[in-house]
């Protein structure tokens, strides 16, 4: 659905239908255009009363943030081969998340502290720690069986 390279871009979706075919809903990598090396993208997502579906991917050389906010639903991993230079997601209260494959993000925040808002159907979300001092290291159970765990990215 999206596909970001040598650039930074932000989205701000809001009760928007999506028609994508596959499984990845964002991919932010370098490609054939720019500067081998340094033709990343960065790529903010924004959502608000929103469905989405699919895997958000980055390379080492990219960066994606996702913001689920005002009543909105993820179904999909984050980072699920843990490439991305930063993958990072912020849940409000009233969003939720379900996991389809283990994730791997640098910084993670839920208004909701219990994350009861995640479904994890088994599968892990994997922290970066030093980017994320408000869980202190702590490894936290998951609706669903998964668990946040820490990890020393290196």
């Amino acid at each position: 659905m999206f596909f970001i390279t040598n650039t930074r871009a932000t989205a701000n979706l809001e009760r928007t239908v999506l028609k994508q075919s596959g499984a990845v809903l964002v991919n932010v990598t370098s490609s054939r255009w720019g500067k081998t090396g340094a033709n990343g993208g960065d790529f903010t997502l924004n959502t608000k009363k929103q469905a989405l579906t699919g895997k958000i991917l980055a390379n080492n050389i990219s960066k994606v943030k996702l913001a689920l906010t005002d009543g909105s639903s993820w179904r999909g991993s984050l980072n699920e081969d843990n490439q991305a230079d930063s993958a990072s997601i912020a849940l409000d209260r009233s969003s939720s998340w379900e996991l389809t494959a283990n994730s791997y993000v640098t910084s993670i925040s839920d208004k909701d502290a219990s994350f009861a808002n995640i479904k994890s159907n088994g599968h892990n979300i994997y922290y970066d720690a030093s980017q994320n001092s408000a869980l202190a290291g702590r490894t936290i159970d998951l609706p669903g069986g998964g668990k946040l765990l820490p990890q020393t990215k290196g």
